[in-house]
């Protein structure tokens, strides 16, 4: 009796990274190393096999902070997460679960917003990343969605001090608290590349 292998699969790979495969194609990596300061997706790649995303700024060697698709923030609470060189960190705690499927994949994690002093986080941010495969009568093509839940840091010691409470979830998330960001490749920039492009990014 053969086993029958999803399409869309997420795959834990080496030096703390997540491979968002389709058809055994890698579409993008999820990054969450302790030796940066925040994780991030690269590549994204596009229907062409290129990828839409770049590490950095082409002409601004100061902007090493510009990882491809990210998560970070100038000022949380008065700390600066958006910055190189600065005591805050956006780490990932733990994974929560990974489920493969023939139209889309999703990978549920658990990331600490910490100000580099106290262990406890300023912002717990529970994200689920979804990749999902679509195909039309002229092209096949893959999404990228992102969904987080935000709780900060006296939502969460209250929570801890509660008894028989097995989930929750906010419903109601302060859109400043968080800004996810994306570096495009140099090709999409005309000053870098001659012709016209365009880049959607739906949310």
């Amino acid at each position: 009796m053969s086993r029958h292998l999803s399409r869309c699969k997420i795959e834990p790979a080496p030096d703390s990274q997540f491979s968002f495969r389709i058809d055994g194609l890698e579409v993008t990596r999820w990054h969450f190393s302790k030796n940066a300061p925040r994780p991030f997706f690269y590549p994204l790649v596009g229907p062409s096999g290129s990828c839409l995303t770049r590490m950095g700024h082409p002409a601004a060697p100061n902007h090493d902070h510009h990882r491809s698709l990210w998560f970070a923030h100038e000022d949380l609470l008065g700390h600066d997460f958006w910055s190189e060189g600065k005591p805050t960190r956006i780490l990932q705690k733990q994974w929560y679960a990974i489920e493969d499927g023939d139209d889309s994949a999703r990978l549920g994690l658990c990331l600490h917003w910490l100000d580099g002093h106290d262990p406890q986080p300023l912002l717990q941010q529970d994200l689920v990343a979804t990749i999902r495969s679509y195909s039309t009568s002229s092209r096949d093509g893959w999404s990228l969605a992102l969904q987080s839940n935000f709780l900060t840091k006296a939502f969460i010691q209250d929570l801890a001090c509660r008894s028989g409470l097995q989930s929750w979830r906010i419903d109601s998330i302060n859109p400043k608290l968080s800004t996810l960001l994306n570096r495009c490749n140099r090709m999409f920039n005309l000053n870098f590349h001659p012709g016209r492009s365009m880049l959607s990014i739906c949310a």
